[in-house]
């Protein structure tokens, strides 16, 4: 008999906002403690030389730099009397550009696994600035109407308690993360998982289809005991699978119901563990015969197990990121579906759905499809 289903604890993950206002991305750093020790004024360093010799590093400004008027570089020579106005503006220039960095490339920046150095630099950036004068809150926090994305994280650091999310991704607008790169070619496999999906010699092909779908419902299932708390009943309150879709339920009657999204996925994993423990579903004695009903049930499984992993990168693939599981996930799905093509468990209209109404993971079906990782 198999051991019952658990699902394995769960951390606290962030809400459905910017990745660089979520932990643990927004506390990363090099430099623990506070910026003001490393701004201050040295002893016997002239003002105006320390507030050039700091904005030096920022290469935007390379033109300015090079003018001696505006930067004098020889012994003696006085700073021009507008240098103070014209920082300022520098300043306000770079801000404008970390700004677009954070709120437009983060994700580049994760990819690099450089946001330790970025933001380390940007709260040195902040902490000189308000030091000596150069950032007005205004540049920082923008308008009420027109918020500047790095306001918050500006504001004084403190530990929040993030509960799940209390809003579902809109349906339009940029592209998924899970079809963007780098994020959508993140794998721990490289190649075609058709390799490794094929029937071993001297294998029955019962055996091996019941075996690799256990261990498809065994790691799908921990995956989902991760993400759990940001799968609620108020943050899911359908099975989405994509920006126009939600799946129903058919209840024991035969009728289509509609349920949120952790009771659909705790019934799907409930009577897949049910039918894991039927000796006539998945027999486990040597010798014993696959019932005549199992391809049919099999297909079943299969089907469910899609539409959880579909809802999963449809509704919680910044989760899936921000615990840095993405080549995990995408490497186990890629195996599932070149798994369901092999042995003609997957059917097309399941995984592109219908032109009214399609499957958020076809497009990276297709995808991989393309790029030679599915055959």
């Amino acid at each position: 008999m198999l051991p019952p289903r658990q699902s394995p604890p769960s951390p606290t993950l962030t809400p459905s906002k910017p990745l660089y206002l979520s932990s643990p991305f927004v506390e990363a750093a090099l430099v623990k403690g506070n910026f003001k020790t490393i701004v201050m004024l040295p002893k016997y360093v002239d003002i105006m030389e320390w507030v050039a010799v700091n904005n030096y590093v920022m290469t935007w400004v390379q033109n300015l730099l090079e003018d001696d008027k505006t930067f004098p570089t020889k012994a003696g020579q006085d700073f021009p009397p507008n240098f103070p106005s014209t920082i300022k503006h520098v300043y306000r220039q770079l801000l404008r550009v970390f700004a677009h960095i954070y709120h437009a490339h983060y994700h580049q920046i994760l990819h690099l696994r450089s946001e330790p150095h970025f933001n380390s630099l940007f709260a040195h950036f902040l902490a000189f600035g308000r030091e000596y004068e150069l950032l007005d809150m205004k540049d920082v926090k923008g308008q009420a109407s027109a918020p500047v994305g790095i306001g918050n994280p500006y504001l004084p650091t403190r530990k929040e308690s993030l509960g799940p999310s209390s809003e579902p991704p809109s349906p339009g607008g940029a592209k998924p993360l899970y079809l963007s790169s780098p994020f959508a070619d993140a794998a721990l496999v490289k190649g075609n998982f058709k390799t490794i999906v094929m029937l071993p010699k001297y294998v029955d092909i019962m055996e091996w289809v019941a075996v690799n779908m256990f261990d498809f419902y065994t790691n799908l299932n921990e995956f989902y005991g991760v993400l759990t708390e940001c799968c609620t009943q108020h943050s899911c309150p359908t099975m989405s699978g994509g920006p126009t879709l939600n799946y129903n339920w058919t209840n024991q009657g035969g009728k289509q119901v509609s349920l949120s999204a952790p009771t659909y996925i705790d019934s799907v994993m409930s009577s897949i563990q049910n039918l894991l423990e039927d000796e006539n579903a998945f027999p486990t004695k040597s010798n014993q015969a696959f019932h005549p009903s199992f391809p049919s049930t099999i297909k079943h499984v299969y089907r469910q197990l899609l539409r959880v992993f579909a809802h999963l990168y449809h509704a919680h693939f910044p989760q899936i990121l921000h615990i840095r599981a993405e080549p995990h996930f995408n490497s186990l799905f890629a195996h599932f579906l070149a798994f369901g093509r092999e042995y003609e468990l997957l059917e097309v209209k399941d995984i592109k759905g219908d032109p009214n109404a399609p499957v958020g993971v076809g497009l990276l079906w297709e995808r991989w499809k393309e790029s030679g990782i599915l055959a």
